[in-house]
């Protein structure tokens, strides 16, 4: 929502108002001086050029248009009785300059004023093509770049803004706030990298930080009833629902929406992967169950030996939790509960099988030898990220919700592994081919 403007009497207008003795100079030959209230208790004002604003903010243009708006038609009636005064605007005091107000351009829960007043003072100077040295911790920095993209959105800035906020945060500042892959409890920062990434295009940052979000979770997807229908800006930070489709706009109808289907598409993957895992998990139960031989040495303790199989496998599944056994005469049940863990782990605990033996004749027989493999396939942090040139191109081929594959088998992947991979884009299709699948064959059998 963009914010709103106080209509200013003339006396505004005119400069004849007490001001605060503390104007942050952005232009010092500046022609306008902008109010701006952030909170209630909390406002700023600055000495800005106009034709700056103008030129790459469309608010700001329509805003200052002196044949539209009773804001531009007084600004302009202002600086002409300034100029009959032979005053230079470049020298006139900031208290003289004409004068207008904004509210309501605070954004989320509310921050720390200095940041979101440091924010909007960097936003401002680099609509006037200059910016400096941004001072404090990581934490303040990323806060700050994130703070200043949603102003840019909110003022609907032109595309060179933009590339401006890009060569500052490739060149000075994406290196140092990089993010480790495997820390825990970080999402909040996370999600602020992935929205800075996402607004200014940075591929290989978009590809991280998505893959993270899904590799690690999101307490918000874990909300049973998470705040999803307000559309009230300030009741959550911009990153706190990513944009460009990932988790959804800012709009009441796909709230609802969303909230009712939880069709997300970051969310959706990490259901795909888990339940990846689960059919893995499963085709061994059932295939060690069924009456199909498993031992491949033809013994006559055979049998016996998938029998042992069968029960050590049961028993590793449930020490690991990855497994409950429930009855199915007690009547219904509640749902479990979604995995909250990292899903690279929840990997490397199934990599933890031993090797199982029935006695010293029995060699490769149990669920190692055939799990490792398998396992070995699945490697989210290199599987599950947004690629960006597919998002934007081919949305419906990236996207895991739209054309999830029918079924998939681990032969025909073997297959495809032998085959050289023309491009990255294909590699991902080939992640989304096993993830979405809705019937999987583990067994391993090569289709002819």
């Amino acid at each position: 929502m963009p914010p709103s403007t106080e209509h200013t009497s003339p006396s505004d207008i005119s400069g004849q108002v007490t001001l605060p003795d503390n104007i942050m100079i952005i232009d010092s030959g500046g022609d306008l001086l902008l109010h701006v209230n952030y909170y209630e208790d909390f406002s700023q004002e600055y000495r800005v050029s106009i034709s700056a604003l103008r030129e790459h903010s469309a608010y700001f243009s329509a805003l200052l248009d002196s044949t539209k708006f009773s804001e531009g038609i007084a600004v302009k009636s202002k600086l002409a009785d300034l100029r009959k005064m032979h005053i230079q605007i470049k020298s006139t005091p900031a208290t003289e300059l004409p004068r207008i107000s904004i509210s309501d351009v605070g954004i989320g829960p509310r921050t720390a004023d200095d940041t979101v007043e440091a924010a909007f003072r960097l936003f401002l100077r680099l609509l006037h093509s200059s910016s400096s040295g941004i001072a404090g911790g990581k934490a303040h920095i990323r806060l700050l770049f994130a703070l200043v993209i949603r102003f840019a959105d909110i003022f609907t800035c032109a595309t060179r803004l933009s590339q401006n906020l890009q060569r500052l945060w490739e060149n000075e500042y994406a290196h140092r706030l990089s993010l480790s892959y495997t820390k825990e409890g970080e999402e909040a920062k996370t999600r602020q990298m992935l929205y800075i990434a996402l607004r200014l295009g940075v591929p290989n940052d978009i590809w991280k930080y998505s893959a993270a979000l899904v590799v690690w979770g999101s307490q918000r997807w874990l909300d049973e009833d998470p705040d999803i229908g307000s559309t009230n800006s300030r009741s959550r930070y911009p990153w706190e629902y990513l944009p460009m489709g990932v988790e959804g706009e800012l709009c009441a109808r796909e709230f609802q929406v969303i909230a009712k289907n939880r069709k997300e598409e970051l969310a959706g993957r990490r259901s795909y992967v888990l339940d990846t895992i689960a059919s893995l998990q499963s085709s061994f139960l059932e295939q060690y169950s069924s009456r199909k031989p498993q031992c491949k040495l033809r013994y006559d303790s055979s049998v016996a030996c998938d029998a042992f199989q069968l029960g050590e496998m049961v028993r590793f599944f449930k020490r690991k939790g990855t497994l409950d056994l429930r009855s199915t005469f007690a009547g219904s049940q509640e749902d479990l509960k979604p995995f909250e863990g990292n899903l690279a782990g929840l990997l490397r605990i199934l990599k933890e099988c031993p090797m199982y033996q029935i006695d010293t004749n029995h060699f490769h027989c149990g669920l190692r030898t055939r799990l490792i493999p398998r396992v070995n396939i699945m490697d989210p942090w290199n599987q599950v990220g947004l690629c960006l040139d597919c998002w934007q191109n081919e949305r419906n081929n990236e996207s895991w919700l739209g054309n999830p594959n029918k079924a998939w088998s681990y032969g025909s992947h073997l297959e495809d592994q032998r085959k050289k991979v023309a491009s990255l884009c294909l590699a991902h299709r080939r992640a989304k081919r096993m993830y979405t699948a809705s019937d999987r064959d583990w067994t391993g059998n090569v289709p002819v």
